[in-house]
């Protein structure tokens, strides 16, 4: 009882030095900083450990918004490289056409680069399809163009829908205090709803 009072700061010091000059004072100051140093190591435990583990749930949950953000960009750039692709196709398609079916290389050349098109793109397209090497794209090397550009597509479109949601403020747990402003706010809506209904006009009109 009396070392849970000096824990609390109830003591008497003089009655210690009274009790043993020697051994009292020694004894009263090893046990206050005994205590002291063992309360303060379970306080700053205790401060440590809570960082720990918020701090640990940070850097898991910007990981995660960092490889959402990440696979999104990719996903991103391949859908403007899919674009140009098709536009480049489309633009085949037309030359083809114009030109009843097949379509050397210079004269693709000639009219892709009045369209935008740069040399190493067209270059690129021609090689692949020019499956014959006779420097010219038939109808049937041009339908394999849109075939792998139809793939490619479908693809992208698989990859995107796999795609993890972006974290967001609602994606963190509410605590019970959120709930209840979000109720408080749901029965303020509600009331302001059947007020405006009694006056003779209906939220939906109120709106309009």
């Amino acid at each position: 009882f009396t070392q849970f009072r000096i824990i609390l700061g109830d003591f008497n010091f003089t009655e210690v030095e009274e009790a043993n000059r020697i051994l009292g004072p020694i004894y009263f100051t090893t046990f206050v900083f005994f205590m002291f140093f063992i309360l303060l190591n379970m306080f700053l435990a205790i401060i440590n450990d809570t960082y720990s583990e918020v701090k640990s749930d940070m850097a898991q949950q910007k990981a995660e918004m960092e490889l959402s953000d990440l696979i999104r960009k990719s996903y991103n750039k391949a859908m403007v490289r899919l674009k140009l692709k098709k536009t480049a196709v489309d633009d085949i398609s037309e030359s083809l056409r114009q030109g009843g079916g097949k379509l050397n290389f210079d004269e693709l050349r000639q009219d892709l680069k009045g369209k935008g098109h740069t040399d190493a793109e067209i270059e690129a397209i021609f090689t692949k399809y020019d499956q014959d090497g006779d420097q010219e794209l038939t109808e049937h090397e041009h339908q394999q163009m849109r075939d792998d550009l139809e793939k490619e597509r479908e693809d992208l479109d698989l990859d995107r829908s796999s795609l993890p949601r972006p974290l967001s403020s609602r994606s963190f747990p509410r605590s019970l205090d959120d709930s209840e402003e979000d109720e408080d706010e749901d029965s303020g809506h509600s009331s302001r709803r059947r007020g405006s209904s009694s006056s003779g006009v209906s939220y939906e009109e109120f709106q309009v």
